[in-house]
Formats: structure tokens, C-alpha cells, sequence
């Protein structure tokens, strides 16, 4: 790389910081956040739609039917949570520039909401399949590993 290059790159990177301050990229964390909580949560739903389709027991006609409602939640909350982080403020710049005039939804009470559907969420993620996983009639060293596997979720 010459020299000439490594300085048009420097300036590039130096002229890019200046344009993103920490409040902007607090916000396009709180974006991005929900963007894959949500997508993480909708895959595992569907992982687990496919591992439950063939049986036909009523617990597993049960959490089915749990498993879609979680997925409901899912894309319900998140589609909306990102929607509202996006504009949580009018106008939108105002979520990295605070001393801007206008207006913000209170974000204090938003991020306690936000929370508590991130702990539903993910409890209904984990314990769904327990009961129909344990309830299998092959008791194989795999469904108790992939059951020790969801378990890790709690951590």
C-alpha cells in the first residue's frame, strides 16, 4: 500500500468517527439488538417446529401450538421494538443529539418493558421442548444432550 493510499484510508476512518458519537452508536446498538434477539429466537422456534412435526401426542400437539404463539410474541414484540427504538425520539436525530429540541418516549420505562419480553421470550424458548423432549420414547445420549444444550440457555 503506498503512502498515498494509507492516508486517504486514515482520512476516511478519521472523517468517519467524527460523523458517529457515542450516543449514535448506543442507538444503532439498541437497532441492531433487536433486529437479532428476534431473528435468534424466531430460528430456534422453527428448529424446533421441524424437530416436533412428524409425533402426534397431545403434549406434542401442545407445544406446537405453544411454540406458535412464542413465535406470535416474537415477531409481534421485535417487529415493533425496532420500530420504536428506530424512532424512539421526533425528530430521529434527536436519539444522538439530546440537546436538539424535541421529543423521546421514556426510554427508562421502554428498556424495563423491553427486558421483561426478552425474559418471557426466552423462557418460553427453553422450556417449551423440555417436557416433550423428556417424554420421548428414545431416551438416546442425543436428546439428553440436546436438552443440556437448551439448559445452557439460562445462563
Amino acid at each position: 500500500m503506498s503512502a498515498v493510499s494509507a492516508d486517504f484510508v486514515v482520512d476516511r476512518y478519521h472523517r468517519f468517527a467524527k460523523m458517529l458519537s457515542m450516543q449514535h452508536l448506543l442507538w444503532l446498538n439498541q437497532v441492531f439488538f433487536k433486529v437479532t434477539t428476534g431473528f435468534t429466537k424466531l430460528s430456534i422456534c422453527l428448529i424446533l417446529l421441524s424437530m416436533f412435526q412428524r409425533a402426534n401426542s397431545g403434549l406434542v400437539r401442545a407445544t406446537r401450538t405453544v411454540i406458535w404463539g412464542t413465535i406470535a410474541l416474537v415477531v409481534g414484540y421485535y417487529v415493533a421494538a425496532f420500530f420504536v427504538s428506530i424512532f424512539q425520539c421526533t425528530p430521529v436525530s434527536k436519539s444522538w443529539h439530546t440537546k436538539e429540541p424535541g421529543t423521546c418516549v421514556d426510554l427508562d420505562e421502554f428498556r424495563y418493558y423491553n427486558a421483561s419480553v426478552n425474559i418471557i421470550t426466552s423462557v418460553l424458548v427453553i422450556f417449551t421442548p423440555l417436557p416433550a423432549l423428556s417424554k420421548m420414547r428414545q431416551t438416546r445420549p442425543e436428546i439428553t444432550e440436546l436438552m443440556g444444550l437448551i439448559l445452557l440457555g439460562l445462563m
